[in-house]
């Protein structure tokens, strides 16, 4: 898990960014909402957790079936 603050020639962001490789993809965002790392890892654990179920999926037609409720 790779959490961080990005540097910048200002100083650290406020906002906590995540880092992290699944199937050979790379992931990486923000998370805004997040004021503490430890927050932020649990941000970035959901994601890996979607990120895993999503991969199981075998066709676009499964992914749109069991996600409907997400995606509406």
């Amino acid at each position: 898990m790779s959490v961080f603050k990005r540097n910048t020639t200002a100083g650290q962001t406020a906002d906590y960014h995540y880092r992290f490789m699944s199937g050979g993809k790379r992931y990486s965002g923000v998370c805004y909402n997040c004021s503490t790392p430890e927050e932020a890892r649990i941000f970035e654990k959901n994601i890996r957790a979607k990120v895993a179920e999503l991969e199981k999926q075998k066709s676009v037609k499964a992914i749109v079936e069991n996600f409907r409720d997400e995606l509406s």
